[in-house]
């Protein structure tokens, strides 16, 4: 039964993504005077080189106090990955755009970031980006299958893990012997070494995931 339900689920997620597949979403900051459609609706054409490029616009309620949120339908699908692609130009015009991904998609996009800054948290010299609804890490693709974090087949936790203390003691070990090599250049040859005393037998343990 629990399984006919993720399959259904998982279809509806499917209608609904088709049927966004066309839109984005824009952030507008409030201006005085000025209508946030408007704007949007200028935005899109003059990026997207048409001034034929919007169908539809349609405010959201956000509580955004300093910006509004709406939801542009565009003629064609190609021109939303072109409007995402354009969101540092579009944000010096006050703009910021995103895909309008369905709600179960944005909540998974939603713990994919909360995992994302949790990684980088521990073990900042780790790259970490977000694309789409998965999280890129030292080259490996996690995703969240049945509010299961996975890297492929595998349990994504256990990998992030391996990740994390890899790239840690990769540090450390760098740390430890520039710490070494400015010690040997700038104490005499009889002051004793300090490179052991920043490496303690639980330096590790402060980035296990």
């Amino acid at each position: 039964m629990q399984a006919r339900c993720q399959a259904l689920e998982r279809q509806v997620e499917i209608l609904t993504k088709k049927s966004t597949e066309s839109n984005v979403v824009m952030h507008v900051t409030k201006i005085a005077g000025s209508n946030s459609s408007d704007i949007a609706k200028a935005a899109c054409e003059d990026m997207l080189k048409d001034k034929h490029a919007v169908k539809s616009l349609r405010a959201v309620r956000s509580g955004n106090t300093t910006a509004d949120t709406l939801v542009v339908e565009l003629r064609k699908s190609g021109d939303v990955q072109k409007l995402v692609k354009a969101s540092t130009a579009l944000k010096a015009k006050g703009i910021s755009v995103h895909r309008d991904y369905p709600l179960a998609a944005r909540m998974r996009r939603k713990q994919m970031m909360e995992i994302k800054n949790n990684v980088q948290a521990k073990c900042p010299s780790l790259q970490a980006k977000i694309q789409g609804e998965k999280l890129l890490v030292d080259g490996k693709a996690f995703h969240i299958q049945n509010d299961t974090l996975m890297c492929g087949d595998s349990d994504g936790f256990q990998i992030l893990q391996q990740i994390i203390a890899t790239a840690s003691t990769s540090s450390l070990n760098e740390s430890s012997t520039s710490s070494s090599t400015a010690n040997h250049n700038n104490k005499p040859s009889t002051s004793k070494s300090t490179s052991n005393e920043s490496t303690t037998p639980n330096a590790q343990a402060q980035y296990c995931f």
